[in-house]
């Protein structure tokens, strides 16, 4: 069963059938999925912001709750699901996940506001190598300058705060492969884009997002 509750209809609820093959969590930031409807052959697609929408969703091994100010939830019962569902789609790449942690819009040709694309800061990690880095594109290279005014860092297993993302610099490395919890901090200055914290769990195959939260001291 779903059951969405949106911040406009706080008393609205919907339920629905799902293809459970389409469930989509968009780098983190959204829901979507295909909901089947009747008569049969008949479809649509639904989307919904984890940042903005009060959700309380279970179905198809997924649960998630979001508070529709910033905070959400996601537990997805199967682990290769959970890494299939939190990565870019790449059949050639397994246990990789990857988190736009900062991000902001832009305009080609601003003067006319013309063309608009996004530029982002990921963390990308690769579960069974444990390598940490970035996409290794060169669009990313000038992303990454473009936000050099943000600052990524992170812990693994509650230990220190370790420096990813630094002036527009990444700095690599390669983490256990057995590791437990992976938080993710940014101080994301004036992009809007992205989360300040989001803390995934390896174990239980499950993250969290927060959009603000403060950036620890250590």
């Amino acid at each position: 069963m779903v059951v969405l509750a949106f911040l406009t209809l706080a008393t609205a609820a919907v339920a629905q059938t799902l293809d459970c093959s389409t469930i989509n969590l968009g780098q983190l930031g959204r829901l979507s999925y295909t909901v089947l409807e009747v008569p049969p052959n008949l479809s649509k697609r639904e989307s919904y912001s984890l940042e903005r929408t009060i959700i309380d969703f279970e179905d198809c091994g997924v649960k998630i709750i979001a508070d529709g100010e910033g905070y959400a939830s996601v537990v997805i019962a199967d682990k290769r699901q959970f890494y299939k569902l939190i990565s870019i789609p790449n059949a050639t790449i397994k246990n990789r996940v990857s988190f736009p942690m900062v991000g902001v819009n832009v305009y080609e040709y601003p003067s006319t506001k013309e063309v608009l694309y996004s530029r982002n800061a990921w963390l990308v990690l690769f579960a069974d190598t444990g390598n940490l880095g970035t996409f290794s594109l060169p669009e990313t290279a000038s992303d990454l300058e473009f936000l050099k005014e943000a600052t990524i860092s992170y812990k693994v297993d509650g230990g220190p705060l370790t420096p990813f993302f630094h002036e527009g610099k990444v700095i690599r490395a390669t983490l256990p492969t057995n590791i437990k919890t992976l938080d993710i901090y940014a101080s994301r200055s004036d992009y809007d884009k992205g989360f300040d914290r989001v803390r995934i769990d390896f174990e239980n195959s499950s993250y969290e997002l927060w959009k603000k939260y403060p950036f620890p001291a250590n």
